[in-house]
């Protein structure tokens, strides 16, 4: 899988895209245009690298998480959404 992945990151370019290595810690809609911000910091903690930083994007892919720690970051505004909201663990 991870050759998989690697050669379809080589193939497009993405690359320069990926943020690799960062725990997602929120992810927030901005305003009404589609916009999204997403709050992250290193995935490893240690006492000099625990700043957290913001990136906005035009579009979230939210990755499935099967060879990692469970984790549902904080998506303000999901207490309106009128469905499941399931990790891409509980999808099998």
């Amino acid at each position: 899988l991870k050759a998989h992945c690697q050669a379809f990151v080589d193939k497009f370019g993405l690359s320069s895209s990926l943020r690799l290595g960062r725990e997602v810690v929120r992810l927030r809609p901005l305003g009404g245009g589609g916009r999204w911000r997403i709050s992250s910091r290193p995935a490893s903690w240690d006492s000099e690298a625990q700043m957290e930083t913001d990136d906005d994007f035009d579009l979230v892919v939210l990755a499935v998480g099967n060879f990692s720690t469970k984790f549902v970051p904080e998506v303000l505004g999901s207490e309106r959404f009128g469905g499941t909201c399931l990790h891409s663990t509980e999808l099998v």
